[in-house]
């Protein structure tokens, strides 16, 4: 950290900074029975006394006046500390309490923040034109003190050695937040104030240090690991989506798994109620379904009304905190969830005698794992394919009777099939792109043999209107251009009459066909001498078969992957489609290609991260703790690699 201690002996606000007050010290105060007003002129009282100001009136009169810090003297933890430990001595709440509410206040909202390093270093990386970091990483650490020893000196202390240590009571220690707060004490000119307020020290003793560490820091670090979900801490695999009815009205809050999709089926509604679920995520404990705002033993509405999400790049509402309020956003912003449904109930808010819609949402329940435990039920928003889904590449599948998988028992049935990976999934996703890939592997062979023997040539003669290809190619050439060198443009006028040499018999269609017929077959014109010498005469004819299919479609030429083009070219050579039907059977091969490819994508996301959790939860087993993060080193490593090593607990 190369600047010098921030000795100011109290923040310098602007009139701009004003508006700023109320809302700040409602989020400091917010749960504590010690702020019972809601008077904005005694809340910005309240705020010039954490400010260190003797009351609103001496803070007004100092509104604009210095001294001011140097621009990159201070940082963002400096005002957190101020404000954190007057907060602490003003509620008698245990400091690292009062620095999580500061961290959630919102005060780099105030002028004061142009002056810290982090606002620098943004306006440097904005200034580059990259985005900046919103929580902003600073240098961390003392100047002269080497962190080795003072991580050495945490654990000896009693810090746990990995990064994020989550305990059965629901309280978590997080070494970012820890350290971030360390250091700013030290680096403070309150650090003797809260590190020995009683003087039983002398000045810069390590041993204050020491006592301050193993009795007050450390022991306090272990708060609710749902205040450190709201002061920015991600959860692993989880997201928190914003659902809608159709009309725009939110009606909650659920919670995703980022690999899968699958939504856990409880609505919630405020800030502290969404970071208390993903607690519970990050825990392992079981989440039971309805909302936040229904009592356990009422039983949920089911309804059919449709779940609706925000669409990406959407911003999502501010801030919640008051149950009862609506949120609504325009309809445009809204896009379907599939496979979720919604409905609600209506009851009357006790001693308010007002009536509130209770929505509940319902869907394909499903488990992590098929391993008996009671464990969080997931509602699937994205199946797995079937064959259903394929009828072309399986058409002799036929699907058995429907089945309500909303059904109140319907969990009960094909149990192993009701999990995150379903081994009928797993088996699919096998079978599907081994056929396809023996369709395409049979079709290449075919073709193959039918240009050696010739008649590939004659259907090609007989059914492709050479004039048609010719126009095709010349739209065809001329949408490549711009993307085409002068070089390349001149090359062109060779390739026909060499591909001539090798097959005298393709001399019955135009050069601009043939050309255009290479150019479909390399998806564009980039081919090279060693590349026309590998082509095969299968390879130019199902080129020209192609190059009249690739302008079916709507928009600009559209350029087939070889597998599905050549399962649709001996289709229609077998007579089971039109030759105008190509395009439409190739696209239809390709998109099956492309789903079992994101399919096989999205299986492995979800066995990473669920093999990940396995391990973190055994790990955190291992050391009496209920999920654990990285495990940090505890000896300074010897060389790069093992500083860059992943270490298992």
């Amino acid at each position: 950290m190369n600047r010098p201690p921030f000795t100011l002996g109290r923040l310098v606000f602007l009139r701009s900074d004003v508006r700023e007050f109320v809302g700040i010290v409602k989020r400091l105060y917010r749960g504590l029975d010690i702020l019972n007003t809601q008077n904005p002129d005694r809340l910005k009282e309240r705020f010039a006394k954490l400010a260190m100001y003797s009351g609103i009136h001496e803070l007004f009169a100092c509104l604009g006046r210095g001294p001011f810090p140097a621009v990159g003297s201070i940082t963002r933890a400096d005002i957190q500390l101020l404000f954190a430990y007057q907060l602490h001595l003003d509620a008698d709440i245990p400091l690292v309490d009062a620095w999580l509410r500061a961290g959630r206040a919102r005060l780099r909202g105030l002028s004061f923040d142009q002056y810290t390093v982090e606002r620098q270093q943004e306006d440097h990386l904005k200034g580059q034109c990259e985005i900046a970091d919103q929580q902003g990483e600073t240098e961390t650490g003392l100047p002269g003190v080497n962190w080795h020893e003072e991580q050495a000196r945490f654990f000896r202390l009693g810090a746990p050695a990995y990064d994020l240590c989550v305990r059965q009571d629901g309280c978590a220690f997080n070494w970012a937040c820890f350290t971030a707060m360390y250091d700013a004490i030290r680096g403070s000119r309150l650090e003797r104030s809260i590190v020995d307020p009683e003087q039983l020290y002398p000045a810069g003793s390590e041993e204050a240090i020491d006592n301050f560490l193993s009795k007050t820091l450390i022991p306090q670090s272990w708060v609710p690991l749902s205040q450190h979900i709201q002061n920015g801490l991600a959860v692993s695999d989880h997201e928190v989506v914003w659902l809608f009815e159709k009309s725009g009205l939110c009606i909650g809050r659920a919670i995703r798994h980022k690999a899968h999709g699958g939504i856990l089926p409880r609505l919630f509604l405020t800030e502290e109620e969404v970071a208390e679920g993903l607690s519970f995520v990050v825990r392992g404990a079981y989440i039971q379904g309805g909302s936040s705002l229904l009592d356990p033993l009422i039983q949920p509405a089911k309804g059919d009304d449709a779940v609706y999400t925000l669409k990406p790049g959407v911003r999502s509402p501010g801030a919640v905190f008051d149950p009862r309020k609506e949120v609504m956003v325009p309809t445009e912003d809204l896009e379907l969830l599939q496979h979720l449904y919604a409905g609600y109930r209506t009851m009357v808010q006790p001693y308010l005698g007002t009536k509130q819609d209770i929505w509940a949402i319902d869907g394909k329940a499903i488990k992590v794992r098929a391993d008996g435990k009671l464990t969080s039920t997931y509602y699937e928003t994205t199946p797995w394919l079937n064959e259903s889904d394929m009828p072309s590449l399986f058409p002799d599948f036929r699907p058995g009777p429907a089945v309500n998988d909303r059904d109140r028992f319907a969990f009960a049935h094909d149990v192993s099939n009701k999990v995150f990976v379903p081994p009928k999934a797993l088996d699919f996703q096998d079978r599907a792109t081994s056929a396809l890939a023996r369709k395409a592997q049979s079709a290449h062979e075919l073709l193959h043999k039918l240009a050696e023997n010739g008649e590939l040539l004659m259907i090609c003669r007989n059914e492709l209107l050479p004039y048609q290809h010719t126009a095709i190619a010349n739209i065809l050439i001329v949408e490549m251009l711009p993307a085409v060198s002068s070089e390349q443009t001149q090359r062109l006028e060779s390739v026909s009459d060499r591909i001539l040499e090798r097959y005298p018999a393709l001399g019955v269609f135009p050069p601009l066909a043939l050309i255009g017929a290479i150019c479909v077959h390399c998806k564009g014109i980039t081919f090279d001498d060693d590349y026309l010498a590998t082509l095969t005469l299968s390879d130019v004819l199902l080129g020209l078969i192609m190059l009249g299919a690739g302008f079916q479609g709507a928009g600009p030429f559209r350029f087939f992957k070889p597998g599905p083009a050549k399962i649709a070219v001996a289709q229609w050579w077998a007579n089971e489609i039109e030759l105008d039907g190509i395009h439409d059977a190739a696209a239809t091969l390709e998109s099956y290609s492309d789903a079992l490819v994101a399919q096989q994508s999205r299986i492995t996301l979800v066995k990473a991260a669920l093999d990940l959790d396995a391990d973190r939860r055994r790990a955190a087993f291992n050391h009496g703790y209920v999920y654990v993060g990285s495990e940090l080193p505890r000896a300074k490593p010897r060389g790069l690699m093992q500083n860059l090593g992943t270490l298992k607990g």
